[in-house]
């Protein structure tokens, strides 16, 4: 159409209107209107209010108040939608020059109210499908014809303003029901290119007595073409109210300066973002990118110091109860985040948490398991800090009197979809007392399992290496450890660990145990595995062997027993190996020397009733100094058992001198014996050996006699052979 024939259709269209203003009154047709809509839509519709019709300069209808009924089918007696005034205008004279110039759209009281029945179905559906039924079929255009280009533009919009609305949903399948009641809608005059002011405000009733009040303002500016959208000076205000909520209100705010929207080249900018709630703050800047079905994006977020344990008070959650009550009162954070392929990477992570500095990098590549990597590096903690009191349920049960745990709740399915790598950094660790430096760790988890291993670690100037695993495939959870500490100085360890050093010494230990069960007594009585030990130089407090030798002798002897000395034994080396089988822990090659003794033992440790039973057996190699020593020389070699048993805090000691004195004097009785019978018969020898003497002695003398016998027969034959040869 060229621009003579638009003027005149524009002359036409102001003549007619101004004979419709002379002769038609719209309230005339208001019955007509009514009878229509019911005709197509199966619902009485409601005019009660006035039909306005103004022609110049604004070309406008105003309708006063209006309602449509609902659907018969839902027994409603309130109205599906209602309307108290509606007002819509277009200034004549622009219309010349091809453009539309409108006024500000007024809504005032518009009521809408959606319901859904036991069955399923919504209240509106009726009346789509009635228009549905009512759809002309589209007029085709002649294929040689072209379309007409009018050229009209929009120009102008004096603004839109919507007040006092109403809407609402009811769900009767579940019982709920939502309503936003009010909503306040209102922009300033609408250019392209220009800033619009816009403001709206309502809130959102929700079932349990729970609200959500909103307040928000904004300049809003963008092209013809929708293309490029500015908003500036961003404020977003909500307070939500109920039983449900912590201190029954939480408020929430967010506030831009800019936001910078291009959605032609799908590329997304918010400088500066800024969201407040429950006292603390947080800033972001934000850029997207969209290409084609692929969203990328990145940001800085910065959490400024702040109270956790006033955040946790104005949330209404108790805060943990911790050893150390100024601990959780800094917590502050920096990260840059960035989203690409379907993954999230927080990088140049930065936590501060009190004293702490915790800083490292994570990848989510994907978040059903989660499947994740991390490597995070912490400057010191003493976690020690942040765990619970002492209670006296614990002393208790130290005290032999166990009390009744609960179980852990533990996620087992969220822990068996785990698929997690990562590694960890500590430059200094305390926990459970002990402290430990440069402490390395890698975490593995997948498949219900998960793995610290290796973990490395200086303490007390040794080292420590071993891994853990937490199995978590059975519903009751296992769990693994191997461990070995080489040159560690016992004294110190045990001091922070038990609050007392009763063993010193430099030792290497190392043991493989596991425990199975759901807390942690469970885990005391299922313990299980093997180790072994070995301490040079070293002191075992709480007994003082050579003071019991002495005060068992003078107990003994009827004597008043010798000066108290310390509880303490030394040894040059203490060695043994141990065996764990359900909660009972097992020693039978307990080996201890010194210059003045040795020593053996056999017994066990009961974690179940945390109590001890042993037998220790000295045998003394020197003499001890002192009168009571020159006493107990007689012991020397002899083995003295040494019973230790009772409460692992408040052990009795006995000795059975007694019994080592009977082993003693039985020996001494046994050497008696031998010497006498050694004597007998060395005096059965002598006085043999007396026999065979003067047994050889007379036969020498028989032989003798016998020979001057021989000789003298011999002489008197020869006598007698002369005379008879003289006769």
């Amino acid at each position: 159409m060229d621009r003579a024939g638009f003027l005149i259709l524009v002359v036409l269209l102001l003549g007619a209107m101004g004979a419709a203003l002379l002769l038609i009154d719209p309230n005339d047709y208001r019955d007509d209107i009514e009878a229509i809509v019911e005709r197509e839509t199966g619902r009485e519709l409601s005019i009660e209010g006035d039909l306005k019709l103004s022609f110049y300069p604004w070309l406008g209808l105003e309708l006063g108040r209006t309602s449509l009924a609902d659907d018969p089918a839902f027994d409603s007696p309130e109205p599906f939608a209602e309307i108290e005034r509606v007002y819509l205008a277009v200034r004549v004279l622009p219309l010349l020059r091809r453009q539309i110039e409108l006024d500000t759209l007024v809504l005032e009281g518009a009521r809408v109210r959606l319901i859904v029945d036991e069955n399923g179905r919504g209240n509106w559906e009726q009346l789509i499908e009635a228009t549905a039924d009512d759809e002309r079929e589209p007029v085709e255009r002649p294929e040689d014809e072209e379309p007409t280009e009018v050229g009209i533009t929009l120009a102008d919009i004096g603004g839109v303003r919507l007040t006092d609305a109403f809407f609402s949903y009811e769900d009767r399948q579940t019982g709920d029901r939502y309503a936003i009641d009010p909503l306040n809608f209102e922009t300033g005059r609408i250019r392209f290119n220009e800033p619009v002011p816009v403001q709206s405000s309502w809130t959102v009733n929700l079932p349990d007595d729970m609200s959500l009040a909103g307040n928000l303002r904004l300049e809003v500016e963008f092209d013809a073409a929708f293309e490029q959208l500015l908003a500036r000076n961003l404020n977003l205000q909500l307070i939500a109210r109920g039983e449900a909520i912590p201190n029954r209100e939480q408020s929430v705010s967010l506030r831009a300066e800019r936001i910078n929207l291009d959605l032609a080249a799908g590329r997304y900018e918010l400088p500066e973002l800024r969201i407040g709630a429950a006292g603390i703050e947080l800033l972001a800047a934000l850029e997207a990118r969209q290409d084609d079905e692929q969203l990328s994006a990145q940001a800085r977020v910065d959490v400024p110091e702040f109270d956790a344990r006033a955040l946790l008070a104005r949330l209404d959650i108790d805060a943990p109860e911790t050893a150390d009550p100024d601990v959780l009162q800094r917590v502050a954070a920096t990260m840059d985040v960035i989203w690409a392929d379907e993954q999230l990477d927080l990088r140049t992570l930065n936590i501060a948490l009190d004293d702490t500095t915790i800083s490292g990098r994570a990848l989510v590549r994907s978040f059903e398991g989660p499947v994740a990597e991390f490597a995070l590096s912490i400057d010191a903690i003493d976690l020690d800090r942040y765990l619970g009191p002492e209670r006296e349920d614990e002393a208790e049960r130290i005290d032999g009197e166990p009390v009744e745990e609960a179980e852990f709740d533990l996620p087992l399915e969220l822990l068996r979809g785990l698929d997690l790598t990562g590694e960890f950094r500590l430059g200094q660790l305390r926990v459970a007392g002990l402290q430990m430096a440069d402490m390395a760790a890698d975490l593995r988890a997948e498949n219900g399992e998960i793995r610290l291993s290796p973990m490395q670690a200086n303490l007390y100037d040794g080292r420590f290496e071993g891994e853990l695993i937490f199995d978590v495939r059975e519903d009751t959870p296992r769990l693994a450890m191997r461990k070995a500490l080489q040159g560690i100085q016992a004294g110190p360890l045990t001091e922070d660990l038990l609050d007392d050093d009763w063993v010193t010494g430099r030792g290497d230990v190392a043991f493989s145990l596991t425990m199975v069960g759901n807390s942690v007594g469970a885990w005391l009585n299922s313990l299980t595995g093997e180790g072994q030990f070995q301490f040079d130089e070293a002191s075992v407090q709480g007994i003082n062997i050579a003071y019991e030798l002495r005060r068992a002798q003078a107990r003994l002897q009827r004597r008043d027993a010798p000066e108290r000395e310390d509880d303490v034994s030394d040894f040059a080396r203490l060695t043994g190996s141990f065996v764990a089988e359900d909660g009972v822990i097992r020693n039978e090659d307990l080996r201890g020397e010194s210059p003045l003794m040795r020593i053996t033992g056999e017994g066990g440790v009961n974690l179940t009733d945390m109590t001890l039973d042993y037998l220790l057996t000295v045998n003394l190699v020197d003499t001890l100094t002192g009168a009571e020593g020159r006493e107990l020389d007689e012991l020397r070699r002899i083995p003295i058992p040494i019973r230790v048993r009772g409460p692992l805090d408040d052990f009795n000691i006995s000795v059975d001198l007694q019994s080592a004195l009977m082993q003693l004097h039985g020996e001494q009785l046994r050497e008696a014996e031998r010497e006498a019978r050694e004597r007998l018969q060395q005096e059965q020898d002598r006085l043999q050996q007396r026999v065979e003497e003067e047994r050889r002695e007379l036969e020498e003398r028989l032989e003798r006699e016998q020979e001057r016998a021989r000789e003298r027969v011999g002489e008197e034959v020869e006598g007698r052979v002369r005379d008879l040869l003289r006769r």
